[in-house]
């Protein structure tokens, strides 16, 4: 839910801005605060979704960060 940046350091990715690094992933239309209201209307206008690349090692961290809190409990 948070719209600030973020910074990650991965092993097993690669990080450049060739298209096989990159996946693409329907978003919803994040929260207008603002500070980001311009930046969400020039990437979303007035679609509440949107098809957009995002970098494979942010989409490993969403579908795989609940993994240690798992492991934990077990």
């Amino acid at each position: 839910m948070d719209n600030g940046p973020v910074t990650m350091l991965s092993t097993i990715h690669q990080i450049n801005n060739e298209n096989e690094n990159q996946i693409e992933r329907i978003q919803r239309q994040p929260r207008k605060t603002s500070t980001n209201a311009a930046k969400v209307r020039a990437i979303f206008g007035t679609l509440s979704k949107k098809t957009l690349p995002i970098p494979v090692i942010i989409d490993d961290y969403n579908y795989f960060m609940g993994g240690v809190d798992i492991a934990d409990q077990l």
